[in-house]
């Protein structure tokens, strides 16, 4: 009498045969690829970081301003020419709130924002003593006042 397993095609080895092709085979060629691939794209990944860097665009931190004209700023940010701009001006009675935007790369080796640049902000009113707040932060930012040089 034939057992139920020997029906269905397993034999006393527990793996399943169908046309000289064993399953047990199957996962481990799979093996045999998977592996490497997996290593192979995460070597890419972590080289492609590591010498080219991921770039993106997002908000930096106002860290100072200068006021050279009462109805314009030149805000400093942290950025090294990475093309900031404006991204949002509100101004109120009390205060200007901004957010500056810039392409920020994430790099293992060397870079970064080593140096600052300007966005310069035309203002409706003159500034008088309305307080600047960075948005990306939520802190107020110092102001230094420019005169302009006397001729």
């Amino acid at each position: 009498m034939h057992s139920a397993a020997n029906r269905y095609g397993q034999g006393s080895t527990g793996r399943r045969e169908e046309a000289g092709v064993t399953t047990s085979g199957l996962r481990g060629r799979w093996r045999h690829f998977l592996v490497p691939a997996i290593a192979l794209g995460l070597a890419v990944l972590v080289s492609w970081v590591l010498f080219v860097g991921v770039t993106w665009r997002g908000p930096v931190r106002v860290v100072a301003a200068e006021s050279r004209e009462p109805d314009r700023l030149m805000l400093i940010v942290n950025s090294c020419q990475a093309n900031p701009e404006l991204s949002l001006l509100r101004e109120s009675g009390q205060e200007v709130q901004v957010e500056v935007i810039a392409t920020k790369t994430f790099r293992l080796r060397g870079g970064g924002n080593d140096c600052q640049d300007l966005v310069e902000v035309q203002l409706q009113e003159p500034l008088g003593d309305r307080t600047v707040v960075d948005l990306h932060s939520g802190e107020a930012v110092n102001v230094s006042k420019i005169e302009a040089p006397s001729e």
